[in-house]
């Protein structure tokens, strides 16, 4: 996957025809895992603090900016949640791996992505 595809995926599981009038708020998912380097200068670089990413509203384009940072490496998972039309919550795993083991996930609607219709339903 590159990120041509990695915007085609996204795209898809958005299944909207006016991505540009569309609010994005990002949550990455702390999880009980172990994690790699690549993982920890994510986490340390970009998830913090926490709390001041929350507040920021971005546009498709920031979203795939930060989604898709390091070549090759994409979110283990990102689960997408329409909470009205036009506002739409990011959320994903703070452990970044190559596509090959992204789609070893079998519940992703387009790996990584998965379209959630509950909040419940997030990892």
């Amino acid at each position: 996957m590159n990120k041509s595809e990695f915007i085609t995926a996204f795209l898809q599981c958005l299944n909207v025809e006016y991505v540009d009038e569309l609010e994005f708020h990002l949550y990455p998912i702390e999880e009980n895992k172990n994690y790699n380097s690549i993982d920890d200068i994510f986490r340390l670089s970009f998830t913090y603090p926490l709390e001041e990413m929350k507040k920021h509203k971005m546009t498709f384009e920031q979203v795939v900016k930060n989604l898709t940072w390091k070549r090759d490496i994409y979110p283990m998972w990102i689960d997408i949640y329409f909470d009205d039309e036009k506002t739409v919550y990011v959320y994903f795993s703070r452990r970044f791996r190559k596509y090959s083991e992204i789609c070893m996930k079998k519940d992703r609607d387009i790996p990584p992505f998965k379209r959630i219709y509950n909040k419940f339903e997030i990892e």
